[in-house]
């Protein structure tokens, strides 16, 4: 098959899990290519990694139709608001921070899964090599996103969780 040189990183990935053929003769159609144009890219290939991973079989989940869920979610991401890559393939975060060895508290994983996939990860993965140090991984996760982002996108989400939290975080 021909494929334009302008095609892009998003375009490319939906060609290869076709090619893949995860869902036995169901290949993304043209209306989910769609769909995905209404996100970030950097949203869709989240939400196209999620969905490689079950049609995979990981995290015993089986989607019979992968076009309703990929549309399903981007009608989900549109209507909530969710902007920026949001963490909004469900409890990835949580399962990270175990595969990962950490125990978080919920404010802080509550507050992670609204943040972008990739900035979650790489906030658990800093966590991680910290916790094994002796550090308190949620105070970790805290710090670097204050020194990331200023005020940091995760202080206003707990505070926004919790207000309480104000107090935590001064």
């Amino acid at each position: 098959m021909a494929v334009p040189p302008d095609v892009t990183l998003m375009e490319r990935a939906v060609l290869d899990l076709n090619q893949r053929d995860l869902w036995n003769g169901q290949n993304l159609d043209a209306n989910s290519l769609l769909a995905l144009r209404c996100l970030s890219e950097e949203q869709a290939m989240d939400l196209l990694g999620s969905l490689y991973s079950k049609g995979t079989g990981k995290g015993g989940v089986s989607i019979s139709n992968p076009n309703n869920y990929l549309q399903a979610a981007i009608a989900k991401i549109v209507r909530t608001g969710m902007s920026s890559g949001m963490n909004f393939t469900g409890n990835q975060t949580r399962q990270k921070a175990a595969e990962l060895g950490l125990s978080l508290e919920d404010l802080t994983l509550k507050a992670l899964a609204r943040l972008p996939l990739r900035s979650s990860v790489k906030l658990l993965e800093s966590a991680a090599a910290a916790q094994m140090g002796g550090a308190d991984p949620n105070a970790v996760i805290i710090a670097e996103d204050c020194a990331k982002f200023g005020q940091g996108q995760l202080n206003s989400t707990l505070v926004q969780i919790c207000p309480a939290c104000t107090v935590l975080l001064q």
